[in-house]
């Protein structure tokens, strides 16, 4: 009897590497038992009657919650079969795949689990969160979110995983302090690796992003100091901010002179450049009101969606500003919401007013393009690199020129209005490229569904671009044609998001 004991003692240590892993972990003094009983004679038709009975229990189970004893065999199956592997992900499969159409379950907490466990066990787990996504299934659940931006973090999708934190905002996940935690540490870990990778960027080679400080810039005085409030772009060796010091300027003195445009006020003011052998410094602007990326963020925070107005609004201004760009000779070459400031600003149409909504200020010329150093009409080919702001004659192969910035442009309007990176799909119906997702039924969907259409399906070769000052006029009207729309700007600015 004392051997047999001691023999069920050591049955994990002899045994371990077959065992299935679970989150919940597993009771040792169980498993011992289990193992140590897996090769004794009656040991298999005994966990045959058991199964025939659990299996017996969910055919024949006439209550409220089918799902309990299904739960009851999954937890048999963990705790008897511990090594098997296949059949445990059958059971998971099985359990999952039945339960898939109910809708009482669709966010039970329990049913999820069984999900991430399923997902933990396949090839593509990644696919199941979509097919999840699909089905509307765990999408009150921040343990969907949370596990599915889990993944994408680990895949090294980090703006995937973002974005499906701020899905979850969004839709009101609950526990929402749950959501809210997991995010801040999801933060933590992103600024963290950053951090390292900048350092190693730079122990292992000469190239470095700037690093950006808050800073006050004095102008001296007889009648006393003016203090102005910058920011310090810092490269530690002669890098790109010589060059975006240069495209900021040139853009200013080549419209300087024409009266069409009322301002500049839209892009970076750049104050002065310092090169030195070991490090250039850029003294511009300083925006402390954040990105667009980061109002959309504050929103989902909040569990909304930036407001149709709000988001026409800000359109507005950013096909105003590049087509300031554009006439320049210049292409941006990295529009994105992370590049677009905000700042105190008017609205174009009505300069007595000020929106407390402000204006947005593009910013970040590092990878601009001065085409007046090209032949006209030259064309450039190549690719980003950049997921998400691929323009369609990149994810086509074919060449481009202002349609880089242009798409980037749908994408930041995308942003705004979805609260995600946009997807885009060919219709093969129309022979156009879309974004994947439908329009809300309440919105301006001609004008958006007309807005993506002309500059998703520019001709392909084409050197010239549909008119963006004929867009502003068309964006403009939705405001002066409809006074509500400019009282929503104000109502939602002084809620503070």
């Amino acid at each position: 009897m004392q051997a047999l004991e001691e023999c069920e003692a050591f049955a994990w240590e002899r045994s371990k590497e077959n065992v299935a892993p679970v989150h919940c972990g597993r009771n040792v003094d169980k498993l011992n038992v289990v193992l140590a009983e897996v090769d004794s004679s009656n040991h298999h038709s005994k966990l045959i009657s058991q199964e025939r009975e659990l299996l017996h229990n969910i055919a024949t189970y006439c209550g409220e919650d089918p799902l309990m004893s299904w739960l009851e065999y999954y937890k048999w199956v963990q705790e008897y079969f511990p090594s098997d592997v296949k059949k445990i992900l059958a059971v998971l499969e099985q359990i999952t795949h039945e339960f898939k159409g109910n809708k009482k379950y669709r966010n039970d907490v329990r049913y999820m689990k069984l999900w991430v466990a399923y997902a933990d066990k396949v090839e593509k787990p990644l696919e199941v969160f979509m097919f999840l996504h699909k089905h509307k299934i765990g999408d009150k659940l921040s343990l969907f979110y949370i596990a599915w931006a889990f993944l994408c973090e680990k895949s090294g999708k980090i703006k995937d995983a973002e974005t499906i934190f701020n899905r979850g905002f969004q839709k009101n996940a609950e526990p929402r302090e749950t959501l809210k935690k997991k995010y801040d540490e999801f933060n933590c870990r992103v600024i963290k690796a950053w951090t390292k990778s900048s350092e190693d960027n730079y122990e292992g080679s000469q190239r470095s992003y700037a690093s950006v400080y808050a800073s006050q810039l004095v102008e001296e005085s007889s009648s006393g100091d003016k203090m102005t409030e910058v920011a310090v772009k810092h490269e530690t060796r002669v890098g790109y901010l010589p060059w975006e010091f240069y495209c900021v300027n040139e853009i200013i003195s080549r419209l300087s002179k024409d009266e069409q445009h009322p301002s500049f006020e839209t892009i970076i003011r750049m104050y002065t450049l310092h090169v030195f052998q070991n490090a250039t410094l850029l003294i511009q602007q300083r925006g402390d009101r954040g990105t667009l990326h980061g109002l959309v963020n504050k929103y989902a925070q909040h569990g909304r969606r930036i407001p149709e107005q709000i988001a026409v609004y800000y359109a507005y201004q950013m096909f105003a500003t590049v087509d300031i760009v554009h006439k320049a000779r210049f292409l941006h070459g990295d529009i994105k919401p992370d590049n677009w400031i905000l700042v105190d600003g008017q609205s174009y149409w009505d300069t007595r007013e000020t929106f407390s909504t402000g204006a947005v200020c593009l910013i970040d010329f590092g990878r601009a393009i001065d085409l007046d150093y090209y032949p006209k009409d030259f064309a450039f080919c190549g690719d980003c690199h950049a997921s998400g702001f691929q323009c369609i004659e990149m994810l086509t192969k074919e060449t481009w020129t202002y349609q880089i910035d242009t798409f980037g442009l749908c994408a930041s309007i995308h942003l705004l209005l979805f609260g995600d990176y946009m997807e885009v799909k060919y219709i093969s119906k129309t022979g156009k490229w879309m974004p994947k997702r439908p329009w809300k039924r309440y919105w301006q969907c001609q004008l958006w569904s007309d807005l993506f259409s002309t500059f998703l399906n520019i001709p392909p070769g084409s050197t010239t671009q549909p008119s963006l000052q004929w867009w502003c006029s068309k964006l403009e009207r939705y405001f002066t044609d409809n006074e509500t729309n400019k009282t929503v700007c104000h109502a939602n600015a002084e809620r503070g998001y």
